[in-house]
């Protein structure tokens, strides 16, 4: 069975060029696609992939599971697998890989968080259906300790860095346009938006023990 990737749709897809053009210009910044560029990035393999059909809604029946399992909370299913269906898979593979030993196949293979649904990972997929599993952070949002630890921290880092900004937020601030990296006053964590947040360790100004106080746990991997 072909397996499922970057840039692959269900069948029934039938975007027209414009629409592909469309459906990435929220993912493909002018700056660095002036012509503009109907395929996805496959950074992982550092090629582009065209899109391709596969037979049946496979797609669709992925984005639904990975909704229902919490990777995915926010899924559109439009049978495309796009990034954020891959950023999704990448999760449930680490979760897996980090959380589920006791459940990898005699020969010892493990999952490998590259974003591909090939057999040993729908084989994963096939088990969480079968068994009606979600992962621990799927939960209502603002209804478990690590999220409430983890926006507290947050904040507080925020605020460190208002008052005193190290050398990468100096320069971001130069900037004359709005780009991928938000300075503090413009950070928002609200539950309808998507996030993707950085720990830069090793700045000209590093954060002081004190500035890391009662500092949450390490997060699982995902």
């Amino acid at each position: 069975m072909m397996a499922l990737l970057l840039g692959r749709v269900d069948e029934h897809v039938g975007f027209t060029a414009a629409q592909q053009r469309e459906y990435l210009e929220l993912y493909h910044h002018p700056a660095g696609f002036a012509g503009g560029e109907h395929r996805f990035r496959d950074d992982t393999r550092n090629q582009w992939r065209s899109w391709e059909a596969v037979p049946g809604r496979r797609v669709t029946a992925l984005t639904e599971f990975l909704q229902q399992a919490g990777f995915m909370p926010h899924a559109i299913h439009d049978g495309v697998f796009g990034y954020v269906t891959q950023a999704a898979v990448r999760l449930f593979q680490e979760y897996v890989r980090t959380t589920e030993q006791g459940h990898y196949p005699p020969d010892g293979a493990s999952l490998w968080p590259d974003g591909v649904v090939g057999p040993l990972t729908e084989s994963h997929i096939t088990r969480w259906r079968s068994e009606g599993r979600r992962c621990r952070w799927g939960e209502p949002v603002g209804s478990t300790a690590d999220y409430t630890r983890w926006l507290d921290w947050l904040a507080r880092i925020g605020a460190r860095y208002r008052a005193a900004p190290g050398h990468h937020l100096r320069v971001v601030s130069t900037f004359p346009e709005r780009g991928d990296t938000l300075l503090p006053d413009d950070w928002s964590f609200g539950v309808d938006e998507p996030h993707l947040i950085g720990l830069r360790v090793h700045d000209q100004q590093p954060l002081r023990a004190a500035d890391l106080q009662s500092r949450p746990t390490r997060p699982p991997r995902a």
